[in-house]
């Protein structure tokens, strides 16, 4: 802009004032050279700022790719973390699943022992009680059948005693054969024990009498 200014000032003089061109040429000149001295001036100033643009912009460049990178490692880094989270969750939940199925299994187990031992028991317990009763009754039998023989023996005596009644000397025999031992238990003939008890403090003729007078059957 100032070129052209210059240039229009130089033919204008020209123009109307044609001696003092000379001036006005040596005024031009001076004026192209201050203004191209600025022009130059500019020019570095220019150049300087397009250089500082051109780091700044590479400099903001390499930040921008060292943030991605950044970015990039730290959910790298996240994702990691959280697979190794979620892993480790899942490997502690199988543990505790394992560990409660073997407690099921160890329990279901215990309980299905303790049931069989049950069973075993009561059955046991069944077996014996069922066996006792059938020692008390053969017992009962047995005792019924004592006693039978026993009166049997006893009424035979008696008879024998009637029909032909001796005189002789008072002895045990001559009353009875029901042995009353001193532990207040009488014994029939032919009983366990009968042959046995010697300590006889009372004879009987019959069962009746014996528990007449306050003597019991033996337990055997």
């Amino acid at each position: 802009m100032f070129f052209i200014a210059g240039i229009w000032l130089i033919v204008n003089a020209i123009r109307h004032r044609p001696k003092k061109w000379l001036v006005i040429c040596l005024l031009a000149g001076l004026l192209f050279s201050t203004i191209g001295s600025f022009n130059a001036a500019n020019d570095d100033q220019i150049v300087e700022k397009d250089q500082q643009i051109a780091k700044l912009t590479k400099e903001k460049t390499t930040l921008q790719a060292e943030l991605t990178s950044t970015k990039e490692e730290n959910a790298a880094l996240v994702a990691k973390e959280t697979a190794r989270k979620e892993k480790s969750e899942e490997k502690q939940r199988q543990l505790a699943e394992k560990k409660q199925a073997e407690k099921d299994k160890k329990e279901a187990k215990e309980l299905a022992k303790a049931e069989r031992e049950a069973k075993a028991i009561a059955a046991k317990k069944e077996k014996v009680a069922r066996k006792q009763v059938q020692a008390a009754e053969k017992e009962k039998q047995e005792q019924a059948t004592k006693e039978k023989a026993a009166e049997k023996s006893v009424a035979s005596s008696s008879q024998k005693s009637t029909s032909s009644p001796k005189t002789t000397t008072a002895t045990p025999e001559k009353h009875g054969a029901i042995k009353g031992s001193v532990n207040k238990i009488y014994h029939v003939p032919g009983s366990t024990y009968y042959d046995r008890t010697t300590n006889v403090v009372q004879w009987f003729n019959t069962v009746e009498e014996a528990e007449a007078a306050g003597y019991r059957a033996p337990k055997r």
